[in-house]
């Protein structure tokens, strides 16, 4: 599916261009050398609207279709949960046991993340984009008019090629001054990091990695395993491990410093510092995890089968014990 991403990226690219060429030829010459293309062709002509109206219903279907996709990828992508802590014997049990709420916790602000925006919301986009269309009538640039104006005339029609460049020219422009206003914000006055910078702060904090699996072959993985061994501990504690290590007296939180050195040695940089990376699986990996994901569907339907089985007998016991008080009385 990745193919009509690139197609429908390729189709806009084609269509800008082309449509800059006869705006900058157009409106922006001291004499106009090249007219628009003629609404109504003459007979054995190719009509150019109806060809720019086609390419741009393709790139609305692929970009569509490839959203939905990308929908569908997120929403059924394997998701493990990598638990680095060392079981102890709990104050209450003789066994030794791992807390759960880690997990939990994690679970929770990953299925948040999810309807996150990364930098640049579309509401506001649209908000500013009509601002300037409408409000402040960049639109009536595109009208047929050599001159560039923003004054209405009724007498002068819209042509598509000039309002599909003018309308894509604001959207990049907009987009990037938002993206520029957001960096600035973030790094540069309030030090905030991104949202997904804090998620993977908090995996390490937790004592959790994090492995998505977004196809057979690719995945993300999340390496937040702590520099100490516990994280289930008071806060105090915690926090005093984390001034540790803001002192420089925990490794960094990477993978382990052998297996970086050995990649390095092969040729591949790896900073110290990088605790998110892009994996790519063997088949024999993928067999096993599909032998393992089995092997645990298998468990949960028999623990199903258990409750079933335990759910009618209940009533059973409970009719039988009712019938022996009523004898007994």
């Amino acid at each position: 599916m990745q193919f009509m991403n690139v197609f429908a990226k390729l189709n806009f690219y084609l269509i800008f261009f082309v449509t800059m060429f006869y705006f900058m030829w157009y409106k922006m010459s001291d004499n106009v050398s090249l007219l628009l293309p003629s609404v109504e062709p003459e007979p054995g002509e190719t009509d150019v609207y109806s060809v720019l109206r086609a390419m741009l219903f393709i790139l609305l279907v692929f970009k569509t279709l490839h959203i939905l996709y990308a929908v569908i990828q997120q929403a059924t992508c394997d998701v493990i949960m990598i638990d680095w802590e060392k079981p102890r014997r709990s104050h209450n049990a003789d066994e030794n046991e791992v807390v759960a709420w880690r997990q939990i916790f994690i679970s929770n602000e990953f299925n948040e993340l999810q309807a996150e925006k990364r930098i640049i919301y579309p509401v506001t986009l649209l908000i500013w984009f009509g601002l300037f269309w409408v409000g402040l009538g960049y639109g009536n640039i595109a009208q047929t008019n050599p001159d560039i104006t923003r004054l209405r005339n009724s007498l002068q029609p819209h042509n598509m090629f000039l309002q599909i460049f003018l309308a894509s020219f604001l959207f990049i422009v907009i987009a990037f001054v938002l993206w520029l206003l957001d960096w600035i914000s973030h790094w540069r006055i309030f030090q905030n990091p991104r949202l997904v910078t804090q998620f993977t702060d908090l995996c390490s904090v937790a004592n959790i990695s994090v492995l998505f699996m977004t196809s057979k072959i690719h995945g993300h993985y999340i390496h937040g395993k702590a520099p100490w061994d516990y994280s289930d501990v008071p806060i105090s504690w915690l926090k005093m491990q984390l001034d540790k290590e803001r002192l420089g007296k925990f490794e960094a939180r990477s993978l382990p410093a052998q297996y970086i050195k050995e990649q390095h040695q092969q040729g591949r940089e790896y900073s110290e510092v990088v605790t998110t990376y892009e994996v790519f699986f063997s088949r024999y990996c993928k067999e096993k995890f599909q032998q393992f994901m089995d092997l645990l569907s298998l468990e949960y339907q028999q623990i199903q089968a258990d409750q079933q089985t335990t759910a009618s007998v209940d009533p059973n016991l409970s009719k039988a014990s009712s019938k022996n008080a009523r004898k007994d009385s």
